[in-house]
């Protein structure tokens, strides 16, 4: 069975006037927009690091770009809202991209010449500058099986007066299995009643109160979170931390969290 063409090929016609290689066009787009997650070890279901991995998926890459389900990035300009500004790290291809995944496909996903290879682009810079804390889950967590596990990790941030919060980075402690990390604030410290002796509990949709803020979020292939020039989130004395993290299992067995932080 090939996936090259896909179903979205059907009503096109191919294009043999721009010859579209992996080496020399493909891969740099895929290092840039799509390795975060379709990478050994990584939360995608299969990998795109190289030309045999990927010409394979050449069809499925074209449909689901054009789909705009690939790379996910849930907003979207529409006719009912058009925005006036561009969204900060946004994730989508341009027409231009899409449509050379499309002629790559239609024309049998070529490698072209490994010798003469375009440069990939860098990775993108993961790490926040300046951290000031950093706070990991309080015990390691197993995942196996077919289900979904969530769970909740109450950590005390131990601020005895206002802090302001410039920028927040979330590090999965194993992108086989972290799905996606919420980090909640909890200035009234109700997760802590809620967790074992271990600062853990099991959660969903959510952290299980309703005075909690959502101050940041990770799934993979995202950058840090950092606040504009001169602009803060305030947490208030005394607040506690949940850190809410979606595991979804491998099925190859038993996975170990035993790092995730912020």
């Amino acid at each position: 069975m090939s996936f090259i063409g896909g179903c979205g090929a059907k009503e096109q016609s191919k294009d043999t006037t721009v010859r579209v290689t992996w080496h020399q066009d493909v891969a740099p787009l895929v290092s840039e927009s799509c390795v975060g997650c379709h990478a050994d070890g990584g939360i995608a279901p299969f990998s795109l690091t190289s030309y045999e991995a990927a010409a394979p998926f050449a069809g499925m890459m074209a449909d689901a770009t054009e789909l705009g389900s690939m790379p996910p990035f849930l907003a979207q300009d529409t006719e009912e809202c058009q925005v006036n500004h561009p969204w900060v790290d946004d994730l989508r291809l341009t027409a231009e991209e899409k449509l050379m995944l499309r002629r790559w496909a239609e024309q049998g996903a070529p490698e072209g010449d490994p010798t003469a290879a375009a440069p990939l682009p860098a990775p993108p810079d993961l790490e926040l500058k300046d951290k000031d804390e950093t706070h990991a889950i309080t015990a390691p967590v197993e995942v196996s099986g077919s289900k979904d596990k969530f769970m909740c990790f109450s950590l005390p941030l131990n601020n005895t007066s206002m802090q302001f919060l410039e920028g927040v980075q979330i590090n999965p402690g194993n992108e086989s299995i972290v799905h996606h990390v919420l980090v909640y604030a909890d200035p009234s410290g109700a997760s802590e009643a809620l967790a074992d002796e271990n600062g853990v509990y099991e959660c969903f949709g959510g952290p299980g109160f309703n005075d909690a803020a959502l101050i940041a979020a990770w799934a993979p292939g995202a950058l840090p979170s950092e606040m504009p020039e001169g602009v803060a989130l305030a947490i208030d004395p005394d607040t506690r931390l949940v850190i809410n993290v979606h595991y979804h299992p491998t099925g190859a067995g038993v996975e170990t969290d035993e790092g995730t932080s912020v």
